[in-house]
């Protein structure tokens, strides 16, 4: 039913569900029993039990789900981001915006003035190997641009690229 490729492929991420992740769903219908089964008798009752229960489950979702989405949107690029956070090259995503990669590939200040300039990583001559982030709906495009990169694989709605540093010229 999905049409964007990108959420698509998102969805698909494997993500580790526990048994407490049930818990704020439990609280909710037990929420709703309660005010159910009170409703004719004591709706005082019924209610400040619907407001609880509801209340408590909206809270425990934010802490114990909120951090599921960021694994289906962004975990695979987080973790490729993580990988190469030795300094030893360029990590740069491509085609959208984001500033995952500078935090997470512990992006300290680097020695070349071209390390953001984007036409430099993308054709120069540049002095470590650079890594691309694309997303999947873009990387078709990408391929045809740039057909020296390496596509290293796809994972997440992500395809993940490493533009090798040039053979230097004998002199």
């Amino acid at each position: 039913f999905i049409k964007n490729e990108f959420a698509a492929a998102c969805l698909r991420a494997e993500v580790q569900w526990s048994i407490a992740d049930y818990i704020p769903g439990a609280l909710l219908l037990s929420g709703g029993v309660i005010f159910i089964l009170f409703a004719a008798r004591k709706m005082k009752t019924a209610v400040i039990s619907l407001f609880i229960s509801a209340l408590l489950a909206v809270n425990l979702s934010a802490l114990l789900l909120a951090p599921k989405a960021g694994q289906f949107v962004q975990r695979a690029a987080i973790d490729f981001y993580r990988a190469h956070s030795n300094g030893a090259s360029y990590v740069k995503p491509l085609g959208f915006k984001s500033y995952a990669y500078l935090f997470y590939t512990n992006k300290q200040k680097p020695e070349n003035p071209n390390h953001n300039n984007k036409d430099w990583l993308l054709h120069g001559a540049v002095d470590k190997p650079v890594y691309f982030v694309v997303r999947v709906t873009e990387a078709r495009q990408h391929e045809e641009w740039f057909p020296d990169f390496i596509r290293l694989y796809e994972k997440n709605g992500f395809v993940f690229y490493l533009r090798e540093m040039p053979e230097k010229q004998p002199q």
